[in-house]
């Protein structure tokens, strides 16, 4: 009998403020920073899903974000969870960031915490806001 595993998946965005130099970063209950994300559970999304990635981050900042390019994809070993991250636009004028956000430059990361160290590499901002 061959058990179906439960597929998931976390979406996580990149989004710079206007001068491109730090990056909207969200903190938890327990003071652990992360981008901003948005958990699919029981479905898979695959990279060109992006309908679903601009409805769940426009859900989660209030605004009106559209998703400039994939940067990573980083796949369970057994591939029943993906977590896909994404560089976002906001185009919502007079926006105000969640009250559990904050801005962060690159030099400031080693001072936080955050929820997925493993993401540290793709959240190189410097060399990411200069593509944007």
């Amino acid at each position: 009998m061959m058990i179906e595993l439960q597929r998931t998946s976390d979406i996580f965005g990149i989004l710079f403020d206007p001068s491109a130099s730090r990056v909207l970063m969200l903190v938890d209950d327990a003071g652990n920073w992360s981008l901003p994300h948005v958990h699919v559970s029981d479905e898979r999304i695959w990279l060109s899903n992006v309908v679903l990635t601009c409805s769940g981050m426009q859900k989660l900042l209030m605004a009106n974000v559209t998703v400039l390019r994939n940067v990573d994809a980083i796949h369970s070993d057994d591939d029943s969870h993906v977590d896909l991250i994404y560089v976002l636009e906001n185009h919502s004028l007079d926006w105000t960031p969640p009250p559990h956000s904050k801005w962060i430059a690159q030099n400031d990361l080693k001072n936080l915490t955050l929820a997925q160290p493993e993401f540290a590499e793709s959240t190189q901002f410097k060399s990411l806001a200069d593509s944007v």
